[in-house]
């Protein structure tokens, strides 16, 4: 393959982008570079048949690339290109945006109605009653952030895990200002590296798992299947969703802090 052949494509790849077909590109090639030409001749150097040329040729002239006079046979020429192709890429994002604009109304008009059906389907997901089992660091994450919306009261977290409750867990958590939420941990922890809107018991805590409550309507018990790998983010999580086990954590909380509620 020779150099002209290599810059011969490149420029059709790039034409292409700007909404020429392969015959407007064929047409606008060979008008470039035979200066003022004819149909006919057009045709013969491009290989369009003739019968298409015409209509080729008047979607250049609707694309501002090329000219053609009024003179009998009609003659073709091209624009300026460093003119002609920048006109084009404006009036290409001019295109876009006035496209774009009607799709965002399209998106907004149908957003209400989708946000109701993924409303019901979550709430109904999340209102279910049972045990349900969460894989990796980042889905776990996203479920707190769902269930911390629900959140009303209180949050009550259980953990030594300290780089899981000073990296992931505690800063997204203490910015609901409107929430009371209590950390029992065996971690010691000075007052300045503390987030602020946190009430910390420092007692012995059972293993090294992480417990967070959502008031009394769910339960999130995280487990670090390979402890010592924390930045390979292999965790796991037991959501429990079922009330009478839940009254039974938050009383194993309250009876080691007594004043969580």
């Amino acid at each position: 393959m020779n150099k002209n052949t290599v810059v011969e494509e490149n420029t059709s790849s790039v034409l292409s982008e700007l909404g020429l077909n392969e015959y407007e590109t064929k047409a606008y090639l060979a008008i470039l570079e035979s200066g003022v030409v004819v149909a006919r001749e057009i045709s013969d150097r491009s290989r369009i048949p003739y019968a298409k040329v015409y209509q080729v040729l008047d979607s250049l002239i609707n694309k501002n690339l090329i000219e053609g006079d009024e003179g009998r046979p009609k003659k073709f020429y091209a624009n300026k290109p460093s003119e002609a192709l920048i006109e084009r890429l404006e009036s290409l994002e001019s295109e876009w945006r006035s496209k774009h604009e009607k799709r965002k109304n399209k998106v907004k008009h149908i957003m209400p109605e989708l946000d109701t059906l993924f409303t019901q389907s979550s709430r109904s997901f999340e209102k279910e009653e049972g045990i349900f089992t969460i894989v990796g660091l980042s889905n776990i994450l996203s479920r707190i952030g769902k269930l911390k919306k629900q959140t009303k009261r209180t949050i009550l977290i259980t953990s030594n895990n300290r780089r899981l409750i000073e990296d992931k867990l505690l800063r997204p958590i203490t910015k609901e200002e409107n929430l009371d939420i209590y950390l029992r941990t065996s971690v010691e922890y000075e007052n300045s590296t503390m987030p602020k809107g946190i009430t910390t018991y420092n007692v012995k805590t059972p293993d090294n798992s992480t417990t967070i409550i959502f008031d009394d309507f769910a339960a999130l018990t995280i487990v670090e299947t390979q402890p010592g790998k924390f930045a390979s983010g292999e965790f796991m999580a037991i959501l429990n969703q079922i009330p009478k086990m839940i009254d039974s954590m938050i009383y194993d909380f309250n009876l080691f802090t007594k004043e969580a509620f």
